[in-house]
């Protein structure tokens, strides 16, 4: 009972921080939020910043496992799962990249994990970029310098856009999501490649797949 109850508040505190924002949560708040007393949350965790180290601890496991299913399935497949995940992550923390100069201020210990997990993330898109050219999927004319700087491009629309789509009120669902990160990587795939993708992703481009993160 008291680790589902934990549960409970973390679960009520991450839906307050994406809806009002990190800064703006009182421990009140999350409390009434969770059904219990401001002395039931405080028996579990005696402060706000207790919360804020729980959630982001959770976070960072769940990054993790996305991270360590690298070429988890073959071809362009891999790539796709992996933007699912990537995408309902951030959907269900949305307050992370909304409040990062908050976080960074606030809580500065937690900052270097993420810093980790995104250059990580950028290795393992190149790594896949790579993986592609040599199975015959990407042009051959992509040399080390192009491939770098189209990881960059797939790893800036993969984490920014939601942020992006919040700053501009724009759609933010993940059918456009999808077409946007793999709009840049189109026009590099050979004739092999182009039938990989019309073959294993475009037929569910425009599917929501509901997938979240453990």
């Amino acid at each position: 009972m008291p680790q589902q109850t934990k549960q409970r508040i973390l679960h009520a505190a991450i839906r307050l921080f994406n809806e009002k924002g990190l800064a703006n949560v009182r421990l009140q708040q999350i409390a009434d939020d969770s059904g219990i007393s401001v002395g039931n949350l405080a028996y579990h965790f005696p402060n706000k910043d207790a919360i804020v180290g729980a959630v982001y601890e959770r976070m960072d496991e769940a990054f993790s496992a996305i991270l360590s299913e690298y070429l988890a399935v073959p071809g362009l497949q891999d790539l796709d799962r992996l933007l699912a995940r990537l995408y309902y992550f951030f959907a269900g923390h949305r307050f992370y990249l909304i409040d990062l100069i908050e976080v960074r201020r606030s809580f500065p210990a937690i900052e270097p994990h993420w810093q980790a997990h995104f250059r990580k993330l950028e290795a393992q898109l190149r790594m896949r970029l790579d993986f592609y050219q040599q199975k015959g999927l990407l042009q051959p004319a992509l040399d080390a310098e192009a491939l770098d700087s189209l990881a960059q491009t797939l790893w800036m629309r993969a984490v920014l856009f939601l942020h992006r789509a919040a700053a501009l009120h724009e759609p933010d669902h993940f059918p456009r999501f999808r077409r946007q990160v793999w709009q840049p990587l189109l026009p590099w795939l050979t004739p092999q490649g182009r039938d990989a993708y019309q073959r294993d992703i475009l037929p569910v481009m425009d599917e929501d797949l509901g997938a979240g993160t453990p």
